[in-house]
């Protein structure tokens, strides 16, 4: 006879949780078990979520909005760019990158800081649904350029993160800016929110390497690397004092003057 005891071994040898309601009714009735059953329901309404905040998220006027952000902070990323370059006669920034986030990215975010992924909640509570990020060589320029865009008139800063100065416990590092950015349109302004990474490539090739070790890999697997990773952040660090002061030695003996 196939008892409810035989019914929660077979959930317990399957990897299934058990109290669930939908074991629980299956083996009262005596059937035979769909291990996929006991999930099915919440995994439908995990994807009817995240679909929705897929079609909230590619929305024609959302996308036209947060383009139109990016091309404004790009364009003055550029003019920031064009000053630095003539000012110091060198070549400030390498690359600029932006990204508008995910509905799976999205939705992981919102689920980990105890949210339901929906766009409404995204909107509310994300400040990187927008992101650009500007990779330079020093570690003098991150700050210049985060400088120049605070004294931006038409942006607010709402929040600034210093992983140099204070790198987080992974060892990642580079300048965060939140700001917001006036989108105005007939006689209403609408602000757009975005965050803004200034790091040099050093700092940006370690970000590359952690992510591509670290994801979608299982908590043993990043446990294992974070030690080297963290000690290789310092390495970095490293690097990136020892090229400011190559820099700064090599400007300084052209300045110096002649003994002829």
């Amino acid at each position: 006879m196939y008892t409810l005891l035989d019914r929660f071994e077979e959930a317990r040898h399957a990897g299934c949780p058990l109290g669930i309601r939908t074991t629980v009714n299956h083996a009262i009735r005596g059937e035979p078990m769909d291990h996929t059953e006991i999930y099915d329901s919440a995994d439908r309404k995990e994807t009817d979520k995240i679909n929705t905040l897929n079609e909230h998220l590619s929305d024609a006027e959302f996308l036209l909005k947060k383009n139109w952000t990016i091309q404004t902070i790009e364009f003055k990323l550029n003019m920031i760019d064009l000053e630095l370059s003539n000012t110091y006669n060198r070549t400030v920034m390498q690359k600029v990158e932006h990204r508008i986030k995910k509905a799976d990215s999205i939705s992981r975010k919102l689920i980990k800081k105890g949210h339901a992924p929906t766009f409404e909640n995204a909107v509310r509570t994300l400040n990187d649904i927008v992101g650009i990020r500007v990779v330079c060589l020093y570690s003098d320029d991150v700050y210049k350029i985060a400088e120049l865009l605070k004294q931006q008139k038409d942006f607010t800063l709402v929040n600034e993160k210093d992983y140099i100065k204070h790198p987080k416990k992974s060892g990642y590092q580079s300048l965060h800016l939140i700001m917001d950015v006036p989108l105005v349109f007939y006689d209403t302004t609408e602000y757009q929110r975005v965050e803004i990474q200034i790091r040099t490539v050093a700092m940006d090739f370690w970000a590359g390497v952690d992510n591509q070790i670290c994801y979608k890999k299982s908590p043993e697997d990043i446990k294992k690397a974070e030690k080297d990773l963290k000690m290789y952040s310092s390495v970095i660090s490293n690097i990136d004092r020892q090229m400011l002061n190559l820099r700064k030695k090599v400007e300084n003996s052209f300045q110096a003057p002649s003994n002829l």
